[in-house]
């Protein structure tokens, strides 16, 4: 990010519209920050921000104080300091500010810093639109980032590209997609367990999970140890995890394709072609519930052309490719 002076006079319009926003907090060292702050002696003050947010002044107010003092300087932590507000303190006005702030900034990414609209993306009044209409926006817990329009947006250009029988087929099997922040939003407590399928990743560090046809997709991995969301998942790897999802709901829609001694044959076939070094960087997929749900999500990926080449893991199974390619038409 290239962060330019600009004139003081402009500046100041700029700073005086920030701080107008959100109201002053009490207390001795914020007061004398704010007071070397509205001096314009920035560099004092982003000294005495950071030393208040230490000492224990750690609030919105105090962050989105610290983060116009390095814009005002054209300090580069401007940026992290806003997405600091957004991060810890989604809901709060300071965090809309912190937004506003991030978009004038770099406003090529715009959709990343612009909270999502909660709830079902079904609009009322609007036509079917398919499975798009049963995707819905799950609200953060305090202290964890809303989701953003860019993680929505992935999304629905994903679920956009579907061939039009898949598109049916999740909605005729009463298929749902519930876009949180992570595991620990929608199960609070549940972030630091392991994961079933392997026992060295813990439930906040994946990506998205199924249950049963109803497809959950993360925007960001969990620190493990502590309530800490990291940073959001690229738009392909959340378009990935939407294909490899839909893969376990079509699965289980069907009646567990994955579980039929056809497939497993089928696996088992392709799988003997696998040298030992390719079964260990496969491992996971080789899981019949796992290995299916990735070939139709290859599938899907070529399809879609999203990145095209990318997924080779079906073409390394080719009776299993076969398999499901009859199955869906694809």
């Amino acid at each position: 990010m290239i962060f330019r002076r600009r004139k003081s006079a402009t500046l100041a319009v700029l700073l005086t519209i920030f701080s107008a926003s959100f109201a002053r907090a009490k207390g001795s060292l914020l007061d004398e920050a704010i007071a070397l702050y509205k001096a314009q002696n920035y560099v004092a003050a982003t000294a005495a921000f950071r030393d208040c947010i230490q000492k224990g002044e750690n609030t919105p107010t105090a962050w989105l104080y610290l983060g116009h003092a390095y814009s005002a300087k054209a300090d580069p932590r401007a940026m992290q300091t806003y997405i600091t507000i957004t991060d810890r303190f989604a809901d709060s006005s300071e965090a809309n500010v912190a937004r506003a702030c991030l978009i004038r900034l770099d406003p090529r990414n715009k959709l990343v810093y612009t909270a999502a609209k909660l709830g079902s993306l079904a609009e009322p009044g609007r036509g079917d639109m398919g499975f798009v209409d049963r995707v819905s926006v799950y609200h953060s817990v305090p202290g964890h980032p809303r989701i953003c329009q860019a993680t929505v947006n992935a999304v629905k250009t994903a679920i956009a590209a579907l061939p039009p029988q898949i598109n049916k087929y999740l909605c005729d099997g009463k298929a749902t997609l519930t876009i949180a922040p992570n595991i620990s939003d929608r199960w609070p407590g549940s972030g630091d367990g392991l994961k079933p399928t392997d026992s060295t990743m813990t439930m906040g560090e994946e990506g998205a999970r199924t249950y049963d046809r109803n497809i959950f997709i993360y925007e960001r991995k969990k620190q493990r140890g502590v309530d800490v969301l990291l940073a959001r998942y690229s738009d392909n790897e959340i378009i990935h995890a939407v294909y490899h999802e839909i893969g376990h709901a079509v699965d289980v829609i069907g009646g567990e394709y994955s579980s039929k001694p056809e497939f497993r044959k089928l696996l088992a076939e392709d799988l003997s072609t696998f040298t030992a070094s390719q079964k260990q960087l496969w491992s996971y997929f080789l899981d019949p519930g796992e290995g299916f749900a990735e070939t139709v999500a290859g599938l899907l990926q070529r399809k879609t052309a999203e990145e095209p080449g990318t997924i080779t893991l079906d073409s390394k199974m080719p009776k299993v490719n076969q398999y499901v390619k009859r199955l869906f038409r694809l």
